[in-house]
């Protein structure tokens, strides 16, 4: 997950937003990491998170992340929200999804 944590990361800071948060909510079984996300680029401010979820299949005493999630609401467990998710091992297919749907988060921060 490491090296798609940095890819991903750098694919969002060169599409105008930065990481202003890092929480790895420790007590979720289902969320390995979740960033917290700004826009950087106009409207600045538009806030975006970006979860890691836990395969639900895996060993929770050495979890393994299957998805990235994107959304315009802190994550919570069980409740619907506007979301984009992908599995990690077919995120770069997806690319121009992922960043589209930041860029709706971005667009709809007036809404």
């Amino acid at each position: 997950m490491e090296a798609q944590r940095n890819e991903l990361l750098g694919l969002v800071e060169k599409n105008g937003w930065k990481s202003t948060e890092l929480d790895n909510y420790d007590f979720h079984k289902w969320s390995m990491e979740t960033w917290l996300l700004e826009s950087i680029w106009s409207p600045i401010g538009a806030m975006a998170y970006v979860s890691f979820l836990i395969d639900p299949q895996s060993d929770f005493q050495n979890p393994s992340v299957w998805a990235i999630e994107v959304s315009d609401e802190e994550p919570v467990y069980g409740k619907e929200r506007n979301r984009f998710t992908v599995s990690l091992k077919q995120w770069k297919n997806e690319t121009a999804d992922f960043l589209n749907f930041l860029t709706q988060i971005r667009e709809n921060i007036n809404d």
